[in-house]
């Protein structure tokens, strides 16, 4: 029975050094081949949701960037609208509307009267706030607000996007 024992003893020592060797083996080779049994799978139909880089600056907006290099806040105008959707500034302060967007935009004042900013010297409306044509993909256009109060700012092309200015 004593001699049955140490056979058993013996036996589980080999399986236990023969699993040793065998899991330090497997270990060796995933470090030196990581990548073996990996198996890439791609999605060719998830590649149209890829965001494509945004178009270079023309040469015209890089004269503007030099021209306007000051501005307090940078609103950007996106399909989905603008972004922020409101925003608080001071008098004085100067917003930089960039489109970010897939089509030409026009920033303009708001049409009811109580929302619409004042003054009227743009040259193409009743209110200051008029960039006065539309502004290319990636192009910008700035304001300074020096009237206190809570102005409307449209998408002259989409009227339904709206970003409200609050001018403390």
């Amino acid at each position: 029975m004593n001699n049955l024992f140490w056979e058993r003893v013996r036996d589980a020592r080999i399986y236990l050094t023969t699993l040793i060797v065998l899991i330090t083996v497997l270990l060796l080779l995933l470090y030196l081949f990581p990548t073996a049994g990996h198996v890439t799978v791609q999605y060719p139909e998830l590649e149209s949701l890829k965001t494509p880089p945004p178009p270079a600056f023309t040469e015209e907006t890089q004269k503007k960037l030099e021209m306007f290099g000051r501005f307090d806040a940078l609103i950007s105008y996106t399909d989905g609208g603008f972004a922020p959707p409101s925003i608080t500034i001071s008098s004085g302060q100067t917003l930089r509307f960039t489109n970010n967007s897939s089509s030409a935009i026009w920033i303009a004042a708001g049409d009811t009267p109580e929302s619409r900013y004042p003054g009227g010297d743009s040259g193409c409306s009743s209110s200051k706030l008029d960039s006065c044509g539309p502004i290319a993909t990636q192009d910008f256009w700035q304001f300074t607000f020096t009237e206190p109060g809570t102005w409307k700012v449209v998408n002259n092309v989409d009227k339904s996007k709206e970003l409200i200015v609050v001018v403390q």
